[in-house]
């Protein structure tokens, strides 16, 4: 009894989950929580939606602020199409479309975002090649991020911000 009452919650979950993450919702975009993340009003309620396949700079780096202007000038105040891909506890992961034009691809061709590597976004090839196209565009004109001599990826800067703490921890351990 106890497995069949699992095995139900388990698939209504699932099928909860598969059919939200392929819900439209049109909204009005109300607040820009960061670089890559907005908080969409929609006739369901308010919807913190996270940009697809793409990172910004981290608190600290530079351009952090300026990418974060950018996503407010691009989408604050604006009507918004979104589709959910991913759905975490904290937030939703899709395609944020104002005007037809695809967000995350726009703030890659500007510079204001690096492509996440397809290995780990599971991005869908002719997406990833359109959305490549783009950033390749940027760095190619030194847009953004690709005018700011040695500025790291988010992901190789978190692992740097790691590695420190690891070795600030270990140091610490050792004194002790």
């Amino acid at each position: 009894m106890i497995n069949k009452t699992i095995f139900l919650t388990a698939l209504i979950f699932i099928l909860t989950a598969s059919a939200f993450s392929q819900m439209t919702l049109t909204g009005d975009v109300v607040d820009v929580l960061d670089g890559k993340t907005i908080l969409l009003s929609a006739p369901t309620g308010k919807v913190r939606a996270e940009l697809q396949y793409i990172e910004v700079p981290e608190p600290g780096q530079p351009l952090r602020d300026v990418v974060v202007d950018h996503l407010k000038q691009l989408t604050l105040g604006k009507r918004a199409v979104y589709r959910a891909q991913r759905i975490f506890k904290d937030r939703t992961v899709g395609r944020l479309l104002i005007n037809n034009v695809d967000i995350s691809q726009q703030m890659l061709r500007d510079g204001a975002a690096w492509l996440v590597p397809q290995n780990v976004s599971g991005q869908e090839q002719t997406e990833m090649q359109r959305y490549a196209a783009s950033e390749s565009d940027a760095k190619t004109e030194k847009r953004g991020v690709w005018d700011v001599a040695g500025l790291r990826s988010p992901w190789e800067y978190r692992a740097e911000k790691q590695r420190l703490e690891d070795e600030k921890n270990a140091t610490k351990v050792k004194d002790d």
